[in-house]
């Protein structure tokens, strides 16, 4: 299912801003059973778990909402769509991979059936409304500062600047559960639009400068312009997305009426001229009766009125134009937000397979080095090995060494044993 072509004008963009190396941005717009989906959602978390969970949790959101039941409540499928995708978010964060661990994302979702729309969010991103020039919020940012807002601890003005500003209370991925809001429906009129943006652009533009950035923009996407350099005149200290989705055409109110009134008196030139014309021809057939001139008086008529209902068509044609025009912007914007989104997917693919041959070269230096320890410990074996063997060479001959000299010992004390029977005199007496 398709945008109404004729009612609805959608504008995107999004930037990475002046400090940030990646954006962890995410938004989209898809089909689902009740009418049209539009997200915004602002990863964190690390260098790679930031843009992943923002990733995760536009897929999850398209997914179980596009797979819905149309019998479903839509507050029910909300729901449902947000605690699946939070499981999902909040899986993957607790998986045991250091990189993804404790990732997050925010989320504002925009679902729109008919003139009805209904607001669903987690985190600081903000959905707005935009009426008859006039800015309203339609979220209330879950954080500890927006807490202390509320109890009266701080004005609006000095949370923007507190430093916990950006601390979140909630978002998809943190805990096994999640607690969205969502709003009542919105019954739209000619020219409203809702704006739904991170906090790369709420975060530092106050709602006074947002809405002043948003007046006098022709079209959606020139209104998404002017609010992403709004943001990065402010530094542009952090991603900035921002989808603005308008309900008619409300820049071109008072154009209509302009042209509505011109078309007014061309065409009564126009008819005047046809009438002139006729009254003359009529003039001069009442003084001229021959067949000739009458002839000739017709034809003049009817090439006039030919001539005259061409221009009447000339200036129908640029209206038709102008509107199929738009039309193509219309579908132009959609798809601009389509590749965008594929874009973004591609990148983060990149940025995964960048990081896995990362750590696959790692794991290479790693077992290199683990090589090299081994081959050197091996040849210190050896070294060692050799060692020890002549060392035991060593002691073998000395020990055959001294085996000899204990078997010279043995002999001569053999024979310090028997010299005394050898040397001993001739009994005296016995010689007698």
């Amino acid at each position: 299912m398709k945008p109404n072509k004729l009612n609805w004008e959608v504008g995107a963009g999004t930037e990475t801003g002046y400090v940030r190396k990646e954006n962890q941005d995410r938004m989209s717009w898809a089909p689902v059973p009740w009418g049209q989906l539009y997200i915004v959602a602002d990863g964190m978390g690390g260098h790679a778990g930031g843009a992943q969970a923002a990733e995760l949790t536009v897929q999850g959101l398209e997914k179980y909402l596009a797979t819905a039941s149309e019998d479903v409540r839509i507050e029910d499928a909300i729901r449902d769509a947000f605690e699946k995708t939070n499981k999902d978010v909040y899986d993957k964060a607790h998986a045991g991979d250091p990189a993804t661990e404790g990732m997050g994302s925010t989320a504002v979702i925009l679902l729109i059936f008919g003139q009805i729309a209904k607001i669903a969010h987690v985190g600081d991103s903000r959905a707005y409304l935009y009426r008859d020039g006039k800015l309203r919020l339609l979220t209330k940012d879950h954080t500890q500062v927006q807490r202390m807002v509320d109890a009266g601890m701080l004005t609006p003005e000095a949370a923007r600047n507190h430093p916990s500003a950006s601390l979140l209370e909630r978002a998809i991925g943190h805990r096994s559960t999640v607690a969205m809001d969502i709003g009542s429906d919105l019954v739209l009129k000619e020219g409203d639009g809702i704006l739904l943006c991170s906090d790369g652009l709420s975060g530092y533009a106050d709602d006074q400068e947002i809405e002043a950035a948003m007046n006098g923009s022709s079209t959606p996407q020139e209104t998404v312009n002017r609010l992403i350099n709004l943001a990065l005149q402010k530094g542009g200290e952090d991603n900035v997305t921002v989808q603005f989705v308008r309900y008619g055409k409300r820049s071109e109110v008072r154009n209509s009426d302009y042209k509505g009134k011109l078309k007014s008196i061309l065409l009564a030139v126009l008819i005047a001229g046809l009438v002139g014309a006729t009254s003359f021809s009529a003039y001069m057939l009442a003084t001229n009766s021959t067949e000739e001139s009458d002839a000739s008086l017709r034809k003049a008529i009817n090439r006039k009125g030919s001539e005259l209902m061409q221009q009447i068509t000339k200036i129908k044609e640029p209206d038709e134009q102008i509107g199929q025009h738009k039309v193509n912007v219309a579908d132009h914007n959609l798809e601009l937000v389509t590749i965008k989104n594929a874009e973004q997917q591609s990148a983060n693919q990149i940025r995964k397979l960048e990081n896995q041959l990362g750590l696959e070269s790692q794991a290479i230096k790693s077992l290199e080095n683990k090589l090299k320890s081994a081959i050197q410990q091996k040849s210190i074996a050896e070294k060692r090995r050799l060692s020890a063997t002549q060392m035991v060479k060593k002691l073998e001959e000395k020990v055959s060494a001294l085996k000899k000299k204990v078997r010279t010992l043995e002999k001569r004390l053999q024979l310090f044993e028997l010299a005394p029977v050898l040397c001993s005199p001739v009994n005296d007496k016995e010689g007698k």
